[in-house]
């Protein structure tokens, strides 16, 4: 028995971070919407496109991994694929640890918040762990099985059928469900403003306070502000407090700047990239403008018109 041990060790490990990956592949997968903005929040990829099929894909893989490390098929080129894609995330998770881009790392969707700070520290486990699991090449003998191929197979497929069933994210916008809307509606500004987004019109800035581009454009914004008869202006960012209050400091923007949470944050976003602005007419998006700030005549052409209560309203066409 004690002979038997060392011998059935890294096949122990393989199984465990088998499980992991499939544990990781599945909190992704029942949530692809939240998976593609956590991905986004990263900065690191900004096409919508790309974003939602780097999570499919990635979302497929791990699945796959997962499963051959549990029946153990083909120990050594799975175990180095492993270890390249745990030295990858703790790439990624290491530079948002740096950059502070996002506060939550994505790496269980929903299920578990993990700030990439611990995350990079976990994956450098995870990694000794493949290391130690592929050190000895004679302990991971394994004999060819058709069976076992075909789990690997099938878990991939599984993968890739399981972001559809829960729903792809699309890249058209959609209704703001009932949580979102009240959020809209409680909103507390720099200052004693508070603003009710679901009423009324107005021009909704999705920023990011160190975003360069997001800074040169407070320039222009502020024109935008100045005229009168133009929709009131409010932007919005999913950074810190103290980020928020240098950024007013620094830029001196005329219009109010409020601090809301990540997850509100990347639900207005949706697939779109900071800045972006938004025509809001009571809750709903009448248009947006990515990465650039419309001119005068822009916003008038999108405008609706007034209802008899003098409040702006959508015109669905």
């Amino acid at each position: 028995m004690t002979t038997k041990w060392p011998i059935l060790v890294p096949r122990l490990l393989a199984a465990a971070l088998g499980l992991f990956f499939v544990a990781a592949s599945l909190s992704k997968a029942v949530d692809v919407e939240l998976f593609v903005r956590q991905i986004k929040a990263y900065g690191i990829i900004s096409d919508g496109t790309l974003v939602a099929l780097t999570a499919w894909g990635l979302i497929a893989v791990e699945c796959a991994l997962g499963v051959g490390l549990i029946v153990f098929y083909r120990p050594r080129l799975l175990l180095g694929v492993a270890a390249g894609l745990l030295l990858f995330f703790w790439a990624i998770t290491s530079w948002a640890w740096w950059t502070g881009s996002t506060e939550n790392c994505g790496c269980f969707g929903g299920w578990l918040d993990r700030t990439p700070g611990e995350e990079a520290v976990e994956n450098v486990v995870l990694l000794l762990v493949t290391l130690f699991a592929a050190r000895r090449p004679g302990h991971l003998k394994w004999q060819p099985s058709r069976a076992r191929a075909w789990a690997v197979l099938a878990a991939g497929l599984v993968g890739l059928a399981l972001p559809v069933a829960s729903g792809l994210p699309t890249l058209k916008a959609k209704p703001f469900n009932s949580e979102v809307k009240t959020a809209l509606s409680q909103l507390a500004l720099h200052g004693p403003q508070i603003v009710d987004l679901t009423r009324g019109t107005h021009l909704v800035v999705l920023m990011s306070t160190d975003c360069l581009h997001c800074q040169e454009a407070v320039f222009d914004l502020n024109e935008l502000a100045m005229i009168p008869d133009l929709p009131p202006i409010v932007a919005l960012c999913a950074n810190a407090e103290c980020e928020c209050e240098m950024f007013v400091e620094e830029s001196q923007p005329d219009f109010p700047i409020g601090c809301v949470t990540e997850s509100l944050f990347f639900e207005l976003l949706g697939h779109g990239d900071v800045p972006r602005i938004v025509l809001f007419s009571n809750g709903d998006v009448i248009h947006a403008w990515d990465e650039t700030v419309p001119n005068e005549e822009m916003i008038r052409a999108s405008l609706p018109l007034l209802d008899g209560e003098d409040h702006l309203q959508a015109v669905h066409q």
